[in-house]
């Protein structure tokens, strides 16, 4: 009896010293160090790399230290010499347009004026060749007593028609001359080609050389642009 449990605790002791074995390698095994494990060499390369990584880009303190900082005081100086230069731009552009309008106002004003003193020519001229008419009328009736002369009264002798011609040749003279349109002077005086338009020469008796003989068609002046020739006889 003694013997059978002897036989029966053997194997037990044995299967108990195996369990307390693997315990202790389990145990063992959880307080190594990391590197024993598998795969922890990985683990630890990468864990330098980052480290190395992270190092490298911070830099060192010298090296931040180093680095040149943005100064706002220039940045300020420049954005205010660009703006500078931009107001000078814009104030010359303005200068040019106010410039160019002002040239554009004169130039409209000098055209307007010189259209309107055509204009006027145009017409005063038309009431000169209306009184040449009325002036060769009164000639071809043998009773042309001058331009400017005063109507005679009427009377039975008198031909209405010729003191007809005759006031009309009265009004459109003052006319003229209240417009500021006035005869050139031409017989007797030196011929000048500026308001003498030479037809022909001729001699004539008591008259010099280069003065006019005789006037074909009276010339006027309206103010001091000549509004038409005297057509003259030089002698």
């Amino acid at each position: 009896m003694q013997e059978r449990m002897d036989d029966e605790r053997k194997p037990l002791g044995r299967e108990a010293a195996r369990a307390v074995r693997t315990g202790s390698e389990a145990a063992g095994g959880a307080g190594r160090a990391p590197a024993d494990r598998p795969g922890a060499a990985w683990d630890t390369a990468a864990e330098e790399a980052m480290a190395t990584g992270a190092g490298d880009a911070a830099g060192t303190p010298e090296e931040a230290a180093l680095e040149p900082t943005p100064d706002p005081i220039a940045a300020l100086e420049m954005e205010l010499a660009a703006a500078r230069a931009e107001a000078a731009a814009c104030r010359d552009s303005w200068y040019r347009t106010a410039a160019d309008l002002e040239n554009i106002r004169k130039r409209g004003a000098r055209e307007l004026a010189d259209g309107q003193e055509r204009a006027r020519a145009e017409v005063l001229l038309a009431m000169v060749q209306v009184l040449d008419d009325v002036e060769r009328a009164l000639a071809a009736s043998g009773t042309d007593a001058g331009a400017g002369s005063e109507v005679p009264a009427a009377g039975p002798a008198d031909d209405p028609i010729v003191a007809g011609l005759r006031l009309i040749r009265g009004r459109i003279a003052d006319a003229l001359r209240r417009f500021g349109v006035l005869e050139i002077p031409a017989a007797g005086t030196e011929f000048d080609p500026h308001v003498h338009e030479a037809v022909m020469q001729a001699p004539a008796a008591g008259v010099p050389a280069g003065h006019v003989a005789h006037v074909l068609e009276r010339g006027y002046r309206l103010n001091e642009r000549v509004l038409r020739p005297a057509r003259v006889v030089v002698a």
